[in-house]
């Protein structure tokens, strides 16, 4: 529920009137927006219900917009608020940049490889961030756009050069779907699941089952690197969820399961 200041808050901000923000909530639930709060997993960044309403009208003056400036600057507007669909949205594009053009004059291959990898760090980094707010299901995409802009290069473009890109990026849905497999149980990350799959379940990821994704990523990734990723991601996870002052109250002792 949002109090009278944030109804206001919202009014002034966006020139709504109390009935039009009195509505949001409703539409951006049944939208499959996150109707609560966002606390990262870290608990290094932390939105109230009114910051995730507020940036998802952002959003949708984004997705209104046709001016090349003003839709850069709502986009980022919205994904600095935290907002899922922004974060998705960017990802998207730079997942599209990644797998573009592909040259296969060898005198060009560097220059394209170095352009290709200044996208993939920037794309890296909203994906960890959209996994570290969104929990097991910004995890669980994040590992998906790695795991297809590897295969993508791997199967379809199969040329030597993009071997490191292709390597990196394997490791790194590997690592997202530890995080996200070592999440699920947590009542905030189910919370969230049910909220922005809505009746989907878990096949709103892309994947039917846990084992589906986990043999589509994995198959990548031999068993000591596996080992020793999930070692070092257990351990990960289980220093955030205790030191989040956010979440400690909340949290359940469940992240040790078998893999």
């Amino acid at each position: 529920m949002l109090t009278a200041e944030e109804i206001q808050q919202i009014c002034d901000s966006f020139q709504l009137s109390p009935e039009q923000a009195l509505e949001l909530p409703a539409k951006l639930t049944k939208a499959g927006y996150p109707g609560g709060g966002v606390i990262s997993v870290d608990g290094t960044e932390q939105f109230a219900p009114v910051t995730i309403y507020m940036s998802s009208i952002i959003f949708d003056e984004y997705q209104k917009a046709n001016h090349p400036e003003s839709i850069l600057l709502l986009l980022n507007q919205a994904c600095k608020m935290g907002l899922f669909p922004a974060l998705v949205k960017r990802c998207e594009l730079n997942h599209a940049i990644v797998k573009g053009h592909i040259t296969f004059d060898e005198t060009k291959h560097a220059s394209e490889l170095n352009e290709k990898k200044l996208i993939l760090t920037e794309l890296n980094k909203d994906l960890s961030r959209l996994g570290n707010l969104y929990w097991s299901v910004g995890y669980l995409h994040a590992a998906r756009v790695l795991l297809d802009i590897g295969n993508f290069y791997k199967y379809v473009v199969a040329q030597e050069i993009y071997n490191n890109m292709i390597k990196l990026c394997h490791e790194g849905a590997a690592q997202h779907f530890f995080r996200a497999r070592l999440l699920l149980a947590q009542p905030i990350s189910q919370k969230l699941m049910e909220t922005i799959y809505q009746d989907q379940g878990f096949a709103g990821s892309g994947w039917e089952t846990i084992e589906e994704a986990s043999d589509q990523i994995l198959r990548n990734i031999d068993t000591e690197q596996r080992n020793q990723f999930l070692a070092t991601i257990q351990q990960e996870i289980e220093q955030c969820l205790t030191s989040n002052k956010f979440i400690h109250a909340n949290v359940r002792k469940s992240t040790h399961g078998k893999l």
